[in-house]
């Protein structure tokens, strides 16, 4: 079998991290090559096959290839345009699209091209989905059938370091006492950062730390400013965020819309224990024994859910790690996905 893969970039970002363990996975036994062709030149990660870099006009021979897998929009016009040439095209939806749209642009901007995406994703014969009330929402929206439910999954390395200024400020934190709050995303109105700087007030003991760049971020420091807050920490952007969790008491899911993070399954990977919000999409693959809920943009409940989440550290540690093992690896996702390889294949 012959896979092909097609991507927006080669940048550590979900979608396309997601695609690299599919691949580290895939045994060669079954999948005797595997390609990735991205469509602009920017390139963090590196994969164990080859890459290719094309545009929306370069026409690939996928005579060769059983499946044709697609992620995000632009790959997924790329397979509309040349559908005709290809035998099997499946797309793994990675948000929620009119959500998205509406968080990154404006309702306008969402309102023109949501229906647009929706086409394009419908045409695919498979449609992956990341969650099971991902399914219920895109039931609704799609017409033409052939939804499958795979859980994103994650592989990743506990020994990696971490640069030693960043280890010098966890170290300083902890003498003070101080418990350390994550927050690991792109840093923007969607991600709902903003919910936890009044509390920071009433919770000296509490410190934040934020991983991550993004266009909200300015507002994030001037909120900081106006509160004279000091326990609050612009780390950036660092690659390979989960080598941070092991200094987190808690990591902090605090989105107003979200798919499947992968940095909520890195969590559960490293035992992290998390607060999320009560998006359906968290609440209908864990159970509160696993994560803390707070009601989301409810101050009063997402400081209450921190509070019992550090009072109760090692039993959820204990639980969102086995949560990890038996759902959310990436072994588990590959072999989900050549099941569905195999399965489309298998159909004429």
């Amino acid at each position: 079998m012959k896979i092909a893969f097609i991507v927006p970039s080669l940048l550590s970002m979900g979608p396309i991290r997601v695609v690299q363990d599919i691949i580290e996975n895939l045994p060669l036994k079954v999948v005797d090559e595997s390609v990735v062709f991205y469509l602009d030149d920017k390139k963090e990660l590196s994969f164990k096959c080859r890459c290719e870099k094309i545009s929306l006009f370069t026409k690939i021979d996928f005579d060769q290839f059983d499946v044709v897998h697609t992620h995000g929009l632009r790959p997924d016009l790329y397979a509309y345009i040349y559908r005709k040439h290809i035998r099997k095209h499946i797309t793994t939806i990675h948000c929620y699209v009119k959500e998205d749209f509406s968080y990154q642009y404006n309702r306008m901007v969402s309102a023109i091209f949501s229906p647009i995406w929706l086409k394009l994703i419908d045409s695919a014969d498979n449609k992956v989905v990341l969650s099971n009330h991902m399914n219920e929402y895109y039931t609704k929206k799609l017409n033409n059938g052939g939804i499958t439910v795979i859980p994103n999954g994650r592989s990743i390395s506990e020994s990696e370091d971490i640069p030693h200024n960043d280890i010098e400020l966890f170290e300083n934190i902890c003498l003070n006492n101080k418990k350390i709050l994550g927050v690991v995303c792109a840093i923007t109105k969607r991600k709902g950062i903003d919910q936890i700087i009044p509390l920071l007030s009433k919770n000296p003991n509490w410190h934040l730390i934020i991983i991550g760049e993004g266009k909200e971020k300015e507002s994030l420091i001037k909120l900081k400013n106006l509160r004279n807050l000091e326990n609050i920490s612009f780390l950036g952007y660092r690659s390979s965020g989960h080598r941070y969790f092991k200094y987190f008491d808690v990591f902090l899911m605090l989105s107003r819309s979200e798919g499947f993070p992968l940095s909520l399954i890195e969590a559960s990977a490293m035992g992290c224990p998390a607060v999320c919000s009560d998006l359906p999409q968290f609440t209908y693959e864990f159970t509160e024994d696993e994560v803390s809920f707070f009601i989301l943009e409810n101050k009063e409940s997402l400081e209450k859910a921190i509070k019992h989440t550090l009072e109760n550290r090692d039993k959820y540690s204990k639980r969102f790690r086995t949560k990890f093992l038996n759902n959310f690896t990436s072994k588990l996702m590959s072999q989900r996905y050549l099941n569905l390889y195999e399965n489309v294949t298998s159909t004429h």
